[in-house]
């Protein structure tokens, strides 16, 4: 018995009352397949499975039922199509059917591939279909194809786009076109954005580079100069002498040390076997003496200097400037700094303030100090005939007013109007030499040999004079002590001077004794009994020398206690021969604090010995009681006797001449042209 054949491929989607019927992945036109008008279309239902006619084949997805469909819709439902009867008549004459026809149609398809152009559609078994070329088009695309092995120059059509590096041996060529004259190398990043380039501009010769996108250009342009878009920066420095290339004479600019100085190469550095100039490239508003491409600075790298053609200035002060002529110009508008000159005298009046009837040159500074929003200026007037003297004035700000013209003169100028260097012993280290006291009549600076006439003493002597028509007074200081030893006289206009000399009494040749009284000064010790609980005066003009207090007079003098009320001191010759030998401290009544008694050595160690006062009824007389200390915070003044000094040696000095005058000389002013 024969079998049937079914046809299940897919699924299907139905609509109610629809006799439309839509598949998904079948292939109900394909004849391999046998589905047909007339044949049966089952569609499984509530429990049941419910048959329809195919009434028309319409393509692969879509078939047309002979009734409407009056299930419930349904998508993605499985079916089944009866076929055919597998071994019927109907069964192989439609098998036979399809291989014929399957079989016309691939000789069909080598027919259009061997005979043919382009491409050919060949249809397979199953019904899936393939594209090929035909044989022409293939040879075509060979014929097109880049041959590797060939030696021939091969051209290709269309752009070209490489996945992989290139890498190739020899020249590279880029041919522009009329419509691109510019050759560009683009260099982009993965999102296809350009970040940089590498054009030639074949119709002005230019080459260029771009960076940073298309923001920063690179140009090296036809006639050979560079343009950068913002500058050049140095990378590589060379900081010392020695590590500057030498590249012949040909210059550079390049980068050295990180510092300004004439010692090493600076951070930005000229490099140059001769020298460098600055030149002007203007044609138009150029200064009179200022031409196109000539220098208007120059620098002499071998010599070290360096010129300007015009003025150099700081700020707006020219540094060194040719000076400017003053023409008629009056004075007290010239206030910006510099030089001028005035070459005709007959410029020169008082009513263009000029100080003097005269050409000449004139100085201006202009100072920094201001007030009232004015700077003070200072001007010199040179005349051009002398060199002995000049002028000078102020302008003064805070008053907006010149001061008037002021007259400097050389040394040579100097005459008895002036004192000079040496005169009346004034800036010299030896005053003037005068060999009689009484005949002096300069105000000055003195100095008396030994034996002067009318000095206080045999003694030299230095010191101050003064004097007017009449009157006198005369200071003088004996020379080679080391104390100092003063006297003064004066004289009346009738020319009587004083019957003696006055000595003037000061600290060294005074003291002050225990009690407070000024007395003269000799060799003297203050006794104590403990230095360290004294009054801060003292030490006043004395040193401290054990239990004692010495002048410069009885230096070398020491003293201790010894024990209650007993004081040894050492170092003199003993108590004074003359004038008074102690003074002992006391109290607000004038009563003594203590009553004291000395005793002298051969040697001239002295002994003082205190006692508390006693009244002696017998003698009515105050005696020594018992032993005691000096009292807290006061002394006992002692004169001593000392060594005789050695006399210094006086050199007398050479008489001080003051310096000569010279005479200036006389000079004719000629009227300058």
């Amino acid at each position: 018995m024969a079998s049937t054949a079914w046809y299940r491929t897919g699924t299907i989607a139905l609509v109610q009352n629809s006799a439309t019927v839509t598949g998904t992945g079948t292939q109900w036109n394909n004849p391999v397949y046998g589905v047909a008008p007339g044949q049966m279309l089952l569609v499984p239902g509530a429990g049941t499975v419910v048959m329809y006619e195919i009434q028309r084949v319409v393509s692969d997805t879509q078939i047309t039922l002979a009734t409407p469909y009056t299930g419930s819709a349904a998508t993605g439902q499985q079916y089944a199509i009866v076929t055919a009867l597998v071994g019927s008549v109907a069964d192989f004459s439609r098998q036979l059917s399809v291989l014929v026809s399957q079989w016309q149609s691939q000789l069909d398809g080598w027919q259009q591939i061997l005979s043919g152009t382009g491409d050919v559609k060949l249809t397979a078994p199953d019904g899936s279909t393939v594209t090929v070329k035909s044989q022409a088009a293939l040879t075509a695309a060979i014929n097109d194809t880049l041959n590797k092995s060939t030696t021939m120059t091969q051209t290709v059509a269309s752009a070209v786009e490489f996945k992989k590096n290139i890498t190739s041996n020899g020249d590279q060529q880029m041919r522009a076109t009329s419509t691109t004259p510019n050759l560009l190398l683009r260099f982009r990043d993965i999102n296809d954005v350009e970040k940089g380039a590498i054009y030639a501009q074949t119709d002005t010769g230019a080459m260029n580079i771009r960076w940073n996108g298309t923001v920063n250009t690179a140009s090296f342009r036809a006639d050979g100069f560079v343009s950068l878009y913002n500058g050049l920066v140095l990378n590589n420095a060379y900081t010392t002498t020695s590590a500057v290339p030498d590249i012949g004479t040909l210059p550079f600019i390049f980068r050295g040390g990180d510092r300004a100085d004439l010692a090493h190469p600076n951070n930005a550095s000229i490099a140059t076997s001769n020298g460098f100039s600055v030149v002007s490239t203007a044609t138009t508003n150029l200064a009179s003496n200022v031409n196109h491409g000539q220098p208007v600075f120059s620098v002499d790298a071998r010599a070290g200097t360096a010129k300007v053609l015009n003025n150099l200035y700081i700020g707006s002060t020219p540094v060194a400037t040719k000076s400017t002529s003053l023409s008629t110009l009056d004075l007290d508008i010239i206030k910006d700094e510099g030089d001028y000159y005035q070459a005709a005298t007959s410029n020169a009046t008082s009513e263009k303030n000029y100080p003097i009837a005269a050409a000449g040159t004139l100085r201006v500074l202009n100072h920094v100090a201001s007030s009232n929003g004015r700077k003070g200026v200072t001007q010199i007037y040179y005349p051009w005939h002398v060199a002995d003297y000049y002028y000078q004035r102020v302008f003064n700000a805070p008053t907006d007013a010149w001061d008037v013209w002021q007259l400097y003169e050389s040394q040579s100028k100097n005459d008895t109007r002036y004192i000079k260097i040496g005169d009346y012993g004034v800036g010299v280290t030896s005053s003037v030499i005068s060999t009689d006291a009484n005949a002096a009549a300069s105000n000055q600076f003195f100095t008396w040999p030994v034996n002067t006439p009318g000095a206080p003493t045999v003694q030299g002597f230095f010191g101050i004079e003064g004097a007017d028509s009449g009157s006198r007074w005369q200071m003088a200081f004996i020379r080679g002590t080391a104390t100092p030893d003063l006297s003064i006289r004066v004289r009346t206009p009738s020319g009587t001077w004083s019957p003696a000399w006055s000595k003037i009494w000061h600290s060294t040749n005074t003291t002050v004794d225990a009690n407070g009284f000024v007395k003269k000064a000799s060799p003297i010790i203050r006794l104590s009994n403990a230095p360290e609980k004294m009054a801060a005066d003292y030490l006043s003009g004395f040193t401290l020398a054990g239990v004692g207090a010495v002048n410069g007079e009885a230096a070398g003098v020491s003293a201790q206690r010894l024990a209650t009320g007993i004081y040894q001191i050492t170092g003199s010759l003993g108590l004074a021969t003359e004038g008074w030998q102690i003074e002992i401290p006391q109290d607000t009544n004038g009563n003594r604090l203590v009553f004291a008694s000395t005793e002298v050595d051969e040697d001239g160690t002295i002994r003082v010995y205190t006692h508390k006062r006693r009244f002696d009824p017998e003698s009515a007389m105050v005696v020594a009681g018992e032993p005691m200390d000096i009292p807290e915070g006061r002394w006992i003044d002692l004169r001593l006797s000392m060594p005789a000094q050695p006399e210094p040696e006086i050199v007398e000095p050479e008489e001080v001449q003051p310096e000569s005058e010279v005479d200036a000389e006389s000079t004719t002013d000629n009227k300058a042209e």
